[in-house]
């Protein structure tokens, strides 16, 4: 970069050019990154953050209790490590890549400004454990390609509605405890298992339904799954269902069993 002074000659001027300011040199990036993976970050001042094309997969615990508010994840990112975010308490916006094809455990847990995420665009084919514990989620779009949500992957959140796509085939131990909001789920059709405590103490749950075509019908929902659902009114099973344990039920007796040939 070239920067005129003048000499207080008239016509008379000389250029120089300003050290660390030519056209041609790159700024330095404010992230650590080795062979496509993203370790840490060397400002943790930032809140605002938009990722660089590099980056393949963001390790474990790189932005572990940052100060970021605002994340752009760039096309091309496939992963997010164990604990990548976790604690980020001012984190409030995320955009997924379609790229992405993995979120690790305690990947955003305790992220409780977040409330809405949006998955559907993703190669998502499992959430892991604990991945949104915790967080402010009201809303949550899942992808066409989800086949499992791992155990307390949601626990504690503050969902109202839950839709799950046509071929989700596992919803893991106590994925979804505890969340209080949460008034109507929408089940697969090709569920194949519904965990321990899987909705359990979700006191607002009132309708639970599905979606999709039946491919086999060999799904286990284990005991305690809807325990302590005490406002369900309208449940009807998934024709995969083989056998629902009575305990879950016996008590509410307001409950449709609508089961369809």
């Amino acid at each position: 970069m070239e920067v005129v002074h003048q000499d207080g000659a008239e016509g008379d001027e000389t250029t120089e050019e300003k050290p660390g300011e030519d056209a041609g040199e790159n700024v330095e990036s404010p992230f650590v990154i080795e062979n496509g993976i993203l370790t840490g970050i060397k400002d943790p001042s930032l809140t605002q953050v938009v990722l660089p094309a590099e980056v393949k997969s963001i390790a474990s615990g790189a932005f572990w209790n940052s100060h970021i508010e605002s994340l752009v994840l760039n096309e091309g990112l496939e992963s997010i490590e164990l604990q990548a975010f976790s604690g980020s308490q001012k984190l409030a916006s995320v955009a997924f890549p379609a790229s992405l094809k993995e979120i690790g455990g305690h990947a955003f847990e305790d992220c409780v400004a977040l409330t809405e995420v949006d998955l559907s665009k993703t190669a998502l084919q499992e959430i892991s454990s604990d991945a949104f514990r915790e967080t402010g989620l009201k809303k949550v779009a899942f992808p066409a390609s989800l086949k499992k949500i791992g155990s307390q992957a949601f626990l504690g959140t503050h969902l109202e509605e839950v839709v799950f796509s046509a071929e989700l085939q596992e919803i893991d131990d106590e994925a979804f405890t505890g969340v209080a909001e949460l008034t109507s789920v929408t089940l697969s059709n090709n569920i194949q298992r519904i965990g321990y405590r899987a909705f359990s103490d979700c006191e607002q749950l009132n309708k639970v339904a599905y979606v999709g075509e039946m491919k086999t019908a060999d799904c286990m929902v284990e005991i305690g799954a809807f325990q302590n659902c005490t406002s369900l009114t309208s449940f009807t099973f998934p024709q995969s269902l083989s056998e629902v344990p009575r305990m879950d039920f016996c008590r509410l007796q307001k409950v449709e069993r609508n089961n369809p040939s």
